[in-house]
């Protein structure tokens, strides 16, 4: 014996269909928004006014010639800085930011100590994954430089 396809049966077809797509829209909304705020910069119309002084310091940067080598692994970080003519730069005073792309939770402040012929060292736990380093320079005759990288740590 067969039975016939009412309208009810189409009715609760379409409401499930429709309950399951909400349900899985609102679990991916709740997920997204607890894990990351995409706060990028507190304020776009800032960022914005200071964007061609940044250029030109940057250009000002690569004019200089340095040289800087960024290595990091689980347990320390460490930067090669030399001039142009390939001859290291000691005295120097290095911070480094290192970031997620994705979330704020796991930043880290380095002070990298120097260890003489132009290497300087962090030595901290650094986890696993994608981190964004931005590492700031002073210390020399000229405006403090600035370097950012994306890296991976295994």
């Amino acid at each position: 014996m067969t039975r016939t396809f009412t309208g009810w049966h189409m009715a609760t077809i379409t409401i499930s269909f429709f309950a399951i797509i909400i349900g899985v829209n609102l679990v991916l909304a709740v997920l997204a928004n607890s894990s990351w705020t995409g706060l990028v910069v507190a304020n776009s119309y800032v960022a914005s006014q200071t964007f061609n002084r940044d250029a030109a310091e940057a250009r000002l940067q690569q004019a200089a010639g340095w040289q800087l080598k960024l290595t990091v692994k689980r347990d320390f970080a460490q930067m090669s800085v030399l001039d142009r003519d390939n001859q290291p730069l000691t005295g120097l005073d290095l911070r480094a930011i290192l970031q997620r792309p994705t979330d704020e939770a796991g930043d880290q402040n380095l002070k990298l100590q120097d260890r003489g012929a132009g290497v300087y060292l962090a030595q901290a736990p650094i986890g696993r994954g994608v981190w964004i380093a931005d590492i700031t320079v002073e210390g020399s005759d000229r405006k403090p430089v600035r370097f950012v990288q994306r890296i991976f740590v295994e």
